[in-house]
């Protein structure tokens, strides 16, 4: 049987679609644990602003809680109120050096020549750090030339995602805008990133948009 589906540009791979959906489920239940809300939510919130900076945090927990303590944060009532995730030094040491997370901080984090992805985690430690250079590193992939650039927006345009999801114009198409996303991505990345890593990109693109990254990518 042929398992595949098909988007409004085309067949999208079990492949594809499995990768897709296993991304939007780590970020939701992130999202859950430190917002009270979904991937989903965030991608169509009308404040974009919080909207890209709630995204930004979940993906550095994204990159970092396989190998972090997740630790409960109280109130004085005793009322749960926010997670914390700390890295766990045992845990990093083992994961396999071909896990996504630390193959993507190898690859985006701009760090020293030589350098591994789990002394990138432990150099950076914080999500707040691991999502910054995160972004810093895949801004040069994702606009390495104007026509990746254009085919870019053009999805998020379509699906009404990004920097495009305070128009009028299509809802409800996270995964759609996602599927698409990674086709592309894979085209960049190809063998040098795992399917999961391209997923995650794929997703946060969609949320955050491609004219965040630039702009904040040129702050840097």
């Amino acid at each position: 049987m042929d398992d595949r589906r098909k988007t409004q540009s085309g067949t999208v791979d079990v492949e594809t679609r499995t990768a897709i959906d296993e991304a939007i489920r780590d970020f939701d239940e992130i999202a859950q644990k430190r917002y009270q809300t979904n991937i989903k939510t965030l991608a169509y919130d009308p404040d974009r602003r919080s909207a890209r900076t709630r995204m930004r945090q979940v993906l550095g927990v994204a990159v970092k809680k396989e190998y972090s303590r997740e630790i409960p944060q109280y109130n004085r009532s005793g009322t749960l109120i926010d997670y914390q995730w700390e890295i766990d030094e045992a845990q990093l040491d083992s994961m396999p050096d071909s896990a996504w997370q630390l193959t993507l901080l190898q690859m985006v984090a701009g760090q020293p020549i030589g350098e591994s992805g789990r002394e990138v985690a432990l150099r950076l430690r914080r999500e707040t750090l691991l999502q910054r250079a995160y972004f810093k590193g895949i801004h040069f992939w994702l606009c390495q030339s104007p026509e990746i650039r254009r085919q870019i927006k053009q999805v998020l345009k379509e699906c009404g995602l990004g920097e495009f999801a305070d128009f009028a114009g299509p809802k409800g198409m996270l995964k759609v805008g996602a599927a698409k996303l990674y086709i592309i991505l894979t085209g960049i990345f190809h063998a040098t990133l795992p399917a999961a890593a391209i997923a995650v990109t794929a997703v946060a693109v969609c949320v955050i948009g491609l004219n965040s990254i630039c702009r904040d990518a040129a702050k840097s």
